[in-house]
């Protein structure tokens, strides 16, 4: 055997051993950077810590693989670890996902791309996106008639079915 045909042979090997075993310790360290308000029953859509606070932005729900509910529980929920602040929506007898919005762009071809979540509640505008390209962005924002507040993820977020869920949702 040649060295390039070892070195080739061991090549496959490593890149046999990384696809075995990325996934497992990604998911794992995803976990242990971002944490969630989702519970164990539910899939994390989302979920990171907003930068500069102990607050955490989340968006839980019923698996999408398994076939999508129209009537879902899907659910964003905003706060610290502890206690949740916001719960939206957060009406009785409201079809959760006819709430939620998606969005999936791709405004200026191939150099950026823009995935979000987004609902309102009244006069305020809410949204989850992920920002690729020249202006990056990942986290959550709020919009009413006045003013316009971005809240970007601080270390990684947790986002990995967010695509999946943008384009089964209702296109705004």
């Amino acid at each position: 055997m040649t060295y390039r045909e070892r070195a080739r042979y061991r090549y496959a090997g490593y890149a046999a051993a990384i696809a075995i075993f990325a996934t497992p310790l990604h998911n794992a360290e995803a976990g242990a950077i971002a944490p969630s308000h989702c519970a164990a029953d539910e899939v994390i859509y989302f979920s990171c810590q907003i930068k500069r606070s102990k607050k955490v932005a989340s968006l839980c729900g019923p698996s999408i693989i398994r076939g999508f509910d129209p009537g879902a529980e899907l659910e964003y929920r905003y706060g610290r670890p502890s206690s949740i602040e916001l719960r939206l929506p957060s009406f009785e007898g409201a079809r959760h996902v006819d709430f939620f919005r998606g969005e999936h762009l791709n405004p200026h071809g191939e150099g950026m791309v823009v995935d979000s979540v987004l609902f309102n509640v009244g006069e305020v505008s809410y949204g989850i996106t992920i920002r690729e390209g020249r202006n990056k962005f990942i986290g959550v924002w709020k919009a009413d008639g006045r003013k316009y507040e971005e809240r970007p993820c601080a270390g990684k977020a947790v986002s990995d079915n967010l695509l999946d869920l943008v384009l089964k949702l209702p296109m705004r």
